[in-house]
């Protein structure tokens, strides 16, 4: 409607200098007489006052536009337009919807500041520490949890993080995303930093976050310490108890049934065969015990890997010829399928055939009884590039309320073992940057998986 008002404007305005500067030439061209001449120049004046009038109404409009983008431009959203009201309707709607866009600007920019400041608030508020990297190297954005765990009240550039851990600044200044990395960072801080980008306006921005992790681990230790004396309490006792029943039991045979004669004891054959059978109890509990310290001090003085280039399916071809025999041995069906793409690891081969040989026992003693018997080894890359190997087995399976305790040291659901082998499989692959993973279904399927990481291979 404005527009239509203003394109009217300006064609009254046009039609109005046309018709002044015609009526001139024809009175002077074709009248030509004093009172014409006259006329003309009345005319003349009309139109020059006309066109200056549309000068100046063009130009008002103009300049009005002129500060309105200017307003957009900057961001000054508080400009009013109406110091020219009361000059011509036009402007006076012209300031009308010139004022309603910037309200609506203000109302808007008003909305997406109390957005970022309730976002703002969170961030700050949050536990986990944050910080946004631009390429450069400047920091856009920093929590107090961030400055809190960095030791730095504040940061602009992660330079300044050189002279505080040249460790944490390595990583922030080459972190890949989407990645994961652990920092035992300044004095009872263990930091697992976690890095993603994001592309806004044709910029890239790295965000970190930052998690002290220290108190969790040191309550997982305790638990983990607990549990094990736990164990260790119940073996021992296991041991102890009816060696010192049985001792008290045989220095009661020997108070009652031993007689001295002339210079001689004399025990009944009875009691004799007591005091044996005892005895060789005894012994035996003990070689259980000494055994069980044996695993403990096997499991506790693992040597470190000699790390050499290994070539992945050479070393489950080796590991599965030694175990053939006794697979074989046990009714078992055994096989294992290697991809002919050709996977490098770094590793020690003995400790890593240790791993191998005893899952795939694990697998035999959990197919005993079972029909149609059988254990499978695959290896290869997943899908991000790891490579491992899984040990598959059809037997009894793992019930699910164990299968978060069958890695704890000493835990076993067998009759007879120490319950140290997967334990100790699984520090070993930790030694190797490593993992140890099972999925099993009870009376179905077990699954073991050995996975490599990459970037350590």
């Amino acid at each position: 409607m404005i527009f239509n008002r203003f394109q009217f404007k300006i064609i009254i305005y046009l039609f109005g200098i046309c018709l002044s500067f015609t009526a001139t030439l024809y009175l002077i061209i074709v009248i030509g007489n004093f009172p014409a001449i006259f006329g003309a120049i009345l005319c003349a004046i009309t139109g020059v006052i006309l066109f200056k009038y549309l000068y100046l109404f063009i130009a008002k409009t103009n300049q009005k536009l002129e500060r309105f983008i200017d307003s957009i431009k900057y961001a000054d959203f508080v400009l009013k337009f109406s110091s020219d009201d009361y000059l011509d309707k036009n402007f006076k709607g012209l300031n009308n919807s010139f004022n309603s866009i910037l309200a609506a600007f203000r109302k808007e920019r008003a909305s997406k500041e109390e957005n970022l400041q309730y976002l703002k608030t969170i961030l700050q508020q949050v536990n986990t520490g944050l910080m946004v990297v631009h390429n450069d190297g400047s920091v856009v954005l920093v929590n107090e949890r961030a400055k809190k765990i960095i030791n730095l009240r504040r940061i602009k550039h992660i330079n300044e993080l050189k002279p505080v851990d040249k460790r944490l600044y390595k990583i922030l200044n080459s972190f890949s995303s989407n990645t994961n990395y652990l920092l035992d960072f300044l004095d009872n801080t263990q930091l697992i930093i976690r890095s993603t980008s994001l592309k806004i306006k044709n910029k890239t921005v790295r965000i970190f976050t930052f998690q002290n992790i220290y108190s969790e681990l040191q309550q997982k230790e305790i638990e983990s310490w607990q549990n094990l004396i736990k164990i260790l309490r119940h073996e021992i006792m296991n041991s102890i108890t009816p060696i010192s029943s049985l001792n008290a039991t045989l220095c009661e045979i020997l108070d009652k049934d031993l007689i001295l004669e002339t210079d001689k004891y004399i025990l009944p054959e009875e009691s004799v065969e007591d005091l044996k059978e005892g005895l060789s109890t005894i012994e035996n509990r003990t070689d259980g015990l000494i055994k069980f310290i044996d695993s403990y001090r096997a499991y506790s003085n693992l040597p470190k890997p000699n790390f050499e280039q290994l070539n992945l399916h050479e070393l489950i071809q080796k590991t599965c010829q030694l175990l053939a025999s006794e697979v074989s041995n046990a009714g078992i069906k055994f096989e294992y399928a290697i991809p002919s793409e050709e996977v490098k690891i770094k590793g020690d081969s003995n400790l890593l055939e240790m791993v191998i040989i005893n899952l795939v026992k694990n697998a035999i003693q959990a197919n005993e009884g079972f029909k149609n018997a059988q254990i499978k080894i695959t290896s290869g890359k997943d899908e991000k590039g790891n490579p491992f190997i899984a040990v598959i087995d059809n037997g009894k399976g793992i019930v699910p309320e164990a299968i978060d305790k069958i890695f704890m040291p000493f835990f076993t659901t067998k009759k007879v073992g120490t319950g140290i082998g997967l334990s100790l499989s699984k520090q070993i692959m930790q030694l190797h940057y490593g993992t140890l993973s099972v999925k099993s279904e009870e009376g179905k399927q077990t699954i073991f998986t050995i996975k490599f990481l990459s970037k350590y291979t």
